[in-house]
């Protein structure tokens, strides 16, 4: 089965969809609704640069590496 999931505007109560040149079908089913907003603030590029430098105060530098072979998980 192919699907084409597309995010578009609605003008004028419209919408218009382009289709690949290769999606070759008769019927379609097109099943349409909103688009829901963010409930929740993005994180700033400096707070994920700065991420868990203050909370702990170590890096991955500080921590061991293990030998255990994890491969037979």
């Amino acid at each position: 089965m192919t699907a084409l999931r597309e995010f578009v505007k609605v003008k004028n109560h419209q919408i218009i969809l382009d289709l690949p040149a290769d999606f070759d079908y008769e019927n379609v089913e097109v099943i349409v609704m909103p688009v829901k907003e963010a409930e929740w603030d993005y994180w700033s590029e400096e707070e994920i640069k700065n991420f868990g430098k203050h909370s702990t105060g170590l890096s991955s530098n500080d921590f061991e590496d293990d030998d255990e072979d994890y491969s037979k998980w």
